[in-house]
């Protein structure tokens, strides 16, 4: 077996694993796209693209943190990561264009025969 080049790229497990890894990975963003508005699925997108390579890290680069008062600091990094993603997706405005966005889709998906009787009665 050859140790560099093409051959070896196709020949380690590791290509295949990191292939089906971004094949689920991109399967789960559009289960997460669908599943609501960007406001609800965002912060689990930010989240989690710091959870997953935090992960990817360990499993496939053997990559391991730091301990002792080094972990004080990344705790905090990620109390302020996660306090500023649901802060942020809380806001009023993200609110409100989410609200004003359902009533617009709620609007279009009423039959013409309503919107007609509607307009006869108004």
């Amino acid at each position: 077996m050859s140790e560099e080049g093409a051959a070896a790229f196709f020949l380690a497990w590791q290509t295949y694993r990191f292939a089906a890894a971004g094949s689920l990975s991109l399967v789960l963003l559009g289960c997460a796209m669908r599943g609501g508005p960007l406001i609800a699925s965002q912060p689990a997108l930010t989240l989690g693209d710091a959870s997953v390579s935090f992960c990817l890290g360990i499993v496939l680069y053997s990559e391991w943190p730091r301990h002792g008062l080094w972990l004080l600091p990344a705790f905090l990094g990620l109390a302020l990561l996660c306090y500023g993603v649901f802060a942020l997706s809380r806001t009023r405005c993200l609110t409100e264009c989410v609200n004003l966005a359902a009533d617009e889709a709620r609007h279009e998906e009423q039959p013409a025969s309503a919107a007609l009787h509607r307009g006869r009665d108004d």
